[in-house]
């Protein structure tokens, strides 16, 4: 049996850009056959100033309330995960899908987003276990990553907003011979369901999660079946 797991997504709770409740996106991605999300909200110094945090467990409640709100509808058969779209504000606009780092962790590295050096930091990452892809590296402002400093790259994101350049993408992840990820990068409804991961394996937890990638035991939900509009 194959099951089907969204790897980026966004809630209205913890995301600026997000326009669904947490909740709200379990139940759609329950109904559209989904075993399990990834809530990947923005991680980043822009955020919280927004938001007016200056303390650093503040911050990270405010990360994790629409990821503790779609986790509340998690049941025997699906699975909701925790995860950070993180991004180093000093540096450029790059932004990293990370998969690993839980609440204990976050309070261990204050002020995480707030560092000068992605390099520094996926050093550090990988000595900590953590697993670190590139989101949608070849959208406009963003700045592609040297291939050994990444575990992978999303290939195709599916937000409707944005051009992408998938198949850019595609081709570099071929080239290189990085790993591969496809997310929805759901904000609205209209991105519901546009990528993810397909598996044969039942995951429970992040360590199934990583796992599943690490042994690259998964195929890539993948189509160009909509029309983007850049808004950048």
């Amino acid at each position: 049996m194959q099951y089907v797991y969204e790897t980026h997504c966004h809630t209205d709770e913890s995301s600026r850009c997000g326009k669904v409740p947490g909740a709200e996106t379990a139940r759609m991605y329950k109904e559209a056959g989904y075993a399990g999300i990834v809530i990947t909200d923005h991680f980043n110094s822009y955020t919280f100033d927004s938001a007016g945090l200056t303390e650093w467990k503040d911050m990270i409640a405010h990360h994790r309330a629409g990821y503790l709100a779609a986790k509340a509808l998690e049941d025997a058969h699906f699975t909701v995960l925790y995860g950070l779209e993180l991004r180093f504000e000093k540096e450029n606009d790059n932004d990293y899908l990370v998969y690993g780092p839980d609440e204990d962790y976050l309070l261990k590295h204050p002020f995480l987003c707030y560092q000068d050096s992605f390099e520094d930091f996926y050093r550090a990452a990988k000595q900590d276990g953590l697993i670190v892809f590139q989101a949608h590296p070849f959208r406009n402002r963003m700045q592609v990553v040297r291939p050994d400093l990444l575990d992978g790259i999303e290939v195709f994101n599916g937000n409707a907003r944005h051009d992408s350049r998938c198949e850019t993408a595609l081709h570099w992840a071929m080239k290189y011979e990085l790993p591969m990820l496809s997310g929805s990068d759901f904000h609205q409804p209209e991105d519901l369901a546009r990528g993810g991961i397909i598996t044969d394996r039942i995951i429970r937890s992040m360590a199934d999660f990583m796992a599943v990638l690490r042994e690259k035991r998964y195929a890539l939900k993948y189509g160009y079946h909509f029309q983007t509009k850049e808004i950048r």
